[in-house]
Formats: C-alpha cells, structure tokens, sequence
C-alpha cells in the first residue's frame, strides 16, 4: 500500500510554496492559514497547496469526538472543545468573528477547505463573505484561498530560560532573555569570556552579569583599584593601599576605611604596646609575636627576613597611622622611603602615598567546610569540592533537584550521586526500562543516528524499536512524553516499503507523514515530537533520541526472594521480580510492614505478620481492629436487685440506695475470670488483669 502512495505523490506537480499566506487563529495546537492557491479549488488542489506550503491541511470537520463525516486519516486531528460534529469553519469564525455564521466572518472570505467524498467532481467546500453563502462548489471556481494548518511548534513550550516562543510555519524561533543565546536560549551567556576583571581577580558567570573575585588587596567592580596585598600577621592581611592628598593620619584612616578595611597603628597594641602616643584605640590589635612593638618593624621581618624596615623594598613610601608620634606634629602619620633608606617621614610632607591597612584573614576559621577558603576584603569566598554547594561548603548538593527519575520513580538522593526506587514494571537507573505487553522497552536520553542507535541497542543484546500495533504505539508515544518529550528512532525502514527492523514487511497501523515527497526510498523511521509523535521518514544520519526493544525471558532461580517470579531482558542485565503478596522490594526482599497504616484503633498494638497483621487490644476494645467497646454489663451479672454501670475499661455493680450494715467482701465468684474484683463500700468494680 504505501509504496503505491509514494509512486502516486512523486508524480505530483508541486506548487510554488512563496504565495501569500495570511495567518488567521489558533484552535488546540494548530495554526490556522488561508493560502493562495492556483487552479481550480479542488481537494487535491486544496492539498497540495497546502503541502507545498510546507503545512497540513484540515477537513471539513475536526476528526476528533466521533465525527468521522467529512473526514479522512490525511488530514490533521485537532479538539474541538467538544462541540458535536461542526466545520472547520464553523471554529474558525468563532475564534476570528466571535459568530457561528461564518458566512458573516470577512477573514474567512473565499476559503476552501478539503471535503472528501462530497461531490462526484472531487470540488473543495467554500465559502463567500460578499454574498454571504457557503457550501461553494471548488470546481466552479479558481485562484481562490486553501484553508490549511500547521503545527503550532510553541504549544511544548520549547524554548528555555524565559524565552518567548515565535511559532511560524513548520518552525518556530526563540526570543531569549538577557543573557542567553542559542536556538532554544539553552546556553547561558559567558560574561566573564572576555575576562573583564582586573589585577589577577576571579570572574564567575552569572546570568545576564559576572561578579569579580578580587585578589588579595584589590577592590571595584573589576577589581580595579591599587591596592597591593603584603603579608599576613595573626589573623590580619595587611595591605598597601594608595591614598589621594597629605599622607595625615587622618587620610591614612579615612583611605583604609575607604577601602573596606581597618587601619593599624605605629605600635601593636599587644603585649605592652599600647602608649597612647603610637596606639588609639581605633586602630586593630594584633600578636607582633614578640618580634617588636613597631608595625614597620614586624612587617619588615615578615616580608623581608629582619627588622630594618628601612631596607625592606615593599614597605617603600608606606605611612601609619600615628596618634602622636612627633611633639610638634600631631597630624602626620609615620612613613618610610626605601630608596633613601630613611624613616621617621612626616605624613603632613607628603602626598599621594601609600597607606598601611589591615583586613582580617576570614579564612582563618576555615569555613569552607568541604572547600578552598579565597580571603577578600571584609569576606571570603568558598570554591566547593565536587558534591557540596553552599556558601560554606557544607551542604550535599541535591542530585535529585533535577528530578532524574521517569515513569513516576521516586529519587533517593545520595553522595554525587542519585538512585531511583521504581514503580513495579519498571527499572533501571532512571527508570527507563518498562515492561509492557510482554517486551522490555528502554528509552534512552542520548541522542544518535539510526545506525548509532540500533548498534547501542544491540550491544546490549536488545535491538531498535517496532511499531506493530495500535496500543504499542500509544505506549511509545506516552513514553517518549513522559521521558525526554524528544522525537525518537525506531527501527523501521522505508525502502520503497515499510519494512521492520528485522527485514519483514510492516503490518501494522503505523501512518507515515510527509509534508513533501520523498527525494529517495532509504529512509528511517522516527516518531516525531513536532508532530504529535506521528511516524515520519526522514534521513538515517539525523540524531535523535531512541528506543530499545528486548523479548521478555525467565532468569535464573534464586534471584526473587521468597516465592517471587522472576523475569528479565535485555541479555538477563535486567531483572523484575513479581511478588508474592505481603512482599516487596527489588528482589521481594522486604516483608511488607502492614502495621504502618497503623489500623489498631483506641490504643490497640498492631503485631505486624505475612500479608496480614493482628491487632492486642487495651481492656474494654474488642473488634479485628479493637475498634467496638465490650459491653460489660450484657456479659455479667451482678447480684439481686444490684445495678451494673459500664466504664469501658472496667464495670462496677451498685448496691440497692438503701443502707447496708455491711460492705461488699470481693471473693473469686465477684468478677468474671480474667478479671479482678475492688471493693468500694458497698459496692464492688471488676478490672482486667
């Protein structure tokens, strides 16, 4: 049958597809178009308009809701809102004029649309919004407007990261957002790949923006201003830092501050190196490590091996803050020239050098629990190993925040890693594998060519997919959606027939779809997401998604545990075990708990059994569930003329409202057995042991 079709459509004429299109509405996913025809208005003029347009062309009812009238499988299927049985245009106009005449709808004015088997001389059904009449005979008329259809490529909402979806014909294009590119606005833009940051900083990526990790002693957006990291002492990295105007110990201050840092004094400010003339108590205090009191001089012996500062090249042209370190100069801070070798500069004599700043080291707690601590003025920054994220490192990044597992599995999330608990029928890493009518079917993530994919499938003892009825089919399509929502091979040929992947012709209800006629006959088969999964022939280089398919076989015993059957595919790599009831698990390994819907009822204790569970019930509860009270006072009998009272947990039997000389002696004939008797006056209780 199909390769008389394909004969057929080969001899066909094709129109010029570049005549004017109009867009007219949207009815489920399907965009509508009135397309400029030539000829007469026939339905394979109608058609073949339409399929040189590159787009599918509807009937003259919808296909769906048991309206078969006016329909035929060519023709696209859409929903119908569940009106009964009406045209095309019928929708159409409702959508475009807000009416149901859609004689009265100007924009459906001289539109064919295909109607097989209407009349003898195969006219197309159209409509005249100038005389306000339908029911127009296509062969009468020429050059007028084929109603056709295509798919609206943005109902699966294709394109990522916030992008807006343009449909078009048999296309669609992605606006993307700021910050992404590509086809689908799939890839995040790199702001850091012109290395934007300065002086040695870190870039890290973001979206639509970068941040600079600076380098020790350098601050700005790019990490642009001088600053130069020195050394570290206890927990503070010291810096030179250039300063702007007279090197006073209040610009000395102010530049520091400026900068995000603190500022250390002439002296210390530890271990006895606090006079108030080379210390305030503004300035940090750090441990100079006995080293001296001075800053320049416990700096020197860091950064250059001794003490004498005045040699130590990186302290060149470096102030500090100084209280009161000149009688007659209270303002200057304290400098050093390292090409002159001399100290003791005043500040007030100098401008545009460098002051001496402190920020304490942030790593030196270690935060970074499972990390790489990189110091940065007043904070720090964290680089994660593999399988911790966080500020600090120290949560376990979520493998199971993408939702890895299909077909409803549920994700168990581990250590850089995820594992899936599967529904029954199902198995696999992801859940992939699915049993169904007696086959293994495994739906693979990775796209391949055809010859890839059926290579991939055979090393694992399976081979490529077979559609060889209505209801396998169904499955497929309902997997592919479920799983990746991609096109996928299968292992069918065309080769002037269709044939399986075995060489056999194709029986089966598969429908093939092309918009344009073959240009050869060697062809693979894929069911086509773009096209509500219908099987489409395309070129076997393509890479798509697949389908694995195994027969089902017996596997060895001992692999289901207590009485479980058994079975698997794929080369006995997967297994599914059928359970016993009252068992569960991989291998019905575990004994399922029927005590955790706790049933026991008014404090009843649930004894948990194979398949069943029992219930010890607290006195007064009787019932498989203790959910019924004992009715005490049917099952005794007090004495004469006594009155029994119930209390669920025990009864007590009243004596008569009269006196009594005597009270009431509890003996073995009291209570029932089981039970304890206690007396209260003249009367008496019964309580279970």
């Amino acid at each position: 049958m199909w390769s008389f079709m394909v004969f057929f459509v080969a001899l066909i004429v094709w129109p010029d597809s570049s005549r004017g299109q109009e867009y007219l509405t949207t009815v489920d996913t399907w965009s509508f178009f009135k397309v400029q025809a030539s000829g007469q208005m026939t339905n394979a003029n109608v058609k073949a308009t339409c399929e040189a347009a590159g787009m599918r062309y509807p009937c003259h009812t919808s296909g769906r809701h048991d309206c078969p009238g006016w329909w035929v499988s060519g023709c696209i299927a859409y929903d119908d809102g569940g009106v009964s049985c009406r045209e095309t245009h019928y929708y159409l106009s409702v959508n475009l004029c807000g009416t149901t005449d859609y004689r009265q709808c100007q924009p459906l004015d001289d539109t064919f649309a295909y109607i097989p088997g209407w009349r003898s001389d195969d006219s197309a059904f159209g409509v005249d919004y100038q005389t306000h009449t339908h029911g127009l005979h296509g062969a009468d008329y020429n050059n007028m407007y084929a109603l056709c259809a295509d798919m609206d490529e943005c109902s699966s909402a294709p394109c990522r990261n916030g992008a807006t979806c343009q449909d078009g014909v048999n296309s669609f294009t992605c606006q993307c957002a700021p910050g992404f590119n590509g086809s689908l606005c799939e890839t995040d833009i790199d702001e850091c790949s012109s290395a934007p940051c300065q002086n040695g900083a870190t870039c890290q990526d973001g979206v639509n923006g970068f941040t600079c990790q600076c380098a020790p002693g350098f601050t700005g957006t790019l990490c642009e201003t001088g600053q130069e990291y020195l050394t570290t002492v206890d927990t503070w990295s010291f810096f030179k830092v250039q300063a702007s105007g007279q090197m006073t110990s209040a610009n000395v201050k102010a530049t520091c501050e400026a900068a995000g840092m603190r500022y250390p004094c002439f002296w210390s400010g530890g271990h006895g190196c606090t006079d108030s003339l080379y210390w305030a108590s503004g300035c940090i205090t750090y441990d100079d490590v006995r080293v001296s009191c001075g800053t320049h001089w416990v700096l020197s012996a860091k950064l250059c091996g001794n003490t004498n500062y005045m040699y130590c090249q990186p302290l060149d042209d470096t102030f500090v803050y100084c209280p009161s370190c000149w009688s007659n100069d209270h303002v200057s801070a304290w400098g050093v020239d390292y090409d002159t070798h001399t100290s003791t500069l005043h500040g007030a004599d100098y401008s545009n050098m460098y002051a001496l700043c402190a920020d304490v080291d942030d790593c030196a707690s270690s935060p970074c629990t499972h990390g790489t601590c990189t110091d940065a003025v007043g904070s720090y920054t964290c680089s994660c190993e593999n399988g911790w994220e966080g500020a600090d490192c120290n949560q376990n990044t979520d493998d199971c925040a993408s939702n890895p597992c299909w077909f409803g599995g549920t994700c168990v999330d581990g250590f850089r890693d995820f594992s899936c608990v599967c529904p029954k029928g199902f198995a696999g890493k992801k859940c992939e594998i699915a049993l169904f009518s007696g086959q293994c079917y495994q739906f693979s993530p990775d796209a391949l060519s055809q010859p890839e994919a059926q290579h991939a499938c055979s090393t694992h003892s399976g081979r490529l997919a077979d559609v060889k009825d209505a209801h396998q089919h169904i499955f497929l399509t309902d997997g592919m959606t479920t799983t990746t929502g991609a096109s996928n091979w299968l292992g069918m040929k065309l080769e002037y027939s269709l044939k399986n992947s075995d060489g056999s012709a194709n029986q089966g209800p598969l429908q093939l779809y092309t918009a344009q006629p073959p240009a050869h006959c060697d062809l693979c088969v894929l069911l086509n997401s773009s096209n509500s999964f219908q099987a489409e022939p395309t070129s076997c280089t393509e890479q798509h998604n697949y389908v694995c398919q195994s027969d089902v076989e017996s596997c060895g015993a001992n692999v289901c545990q207590n009485g479980g059957n058994c079975t698997s595919c794929f080369g006995g790599s997967i297994t599914f075990c059928d359970c016993p009831d009252g068992f569960g698990g991989k291998s019905c390994d575990i004994n399922i708990d029927e005590c955790a819907s706790n049933p026991c009822q008014n404090g009843g204790t649930c004894l948990d059994d194979v398949n069943s569970y029992s219930c010890s019930c607290l006195s007064g509860h009787t019932g498989n569930n203790c959910e019924s009270d004992v009715d005490w006072c049917s099952l005794v009998t007090c004495p004469f003329d006594w009155t029994c009272q119930d209390y669920v947990t025990h009864f007590t039997c009243l004596a008569p409202f009269v006196p009594m000389k005597e009270t009431h002696l509890c003996s073995s004939a009291s209570c029932p057995e089981g039970m304890y008797c206690k007396e209260d006056g003249a009367s008496f209780s019964c309580w279970a042991n």
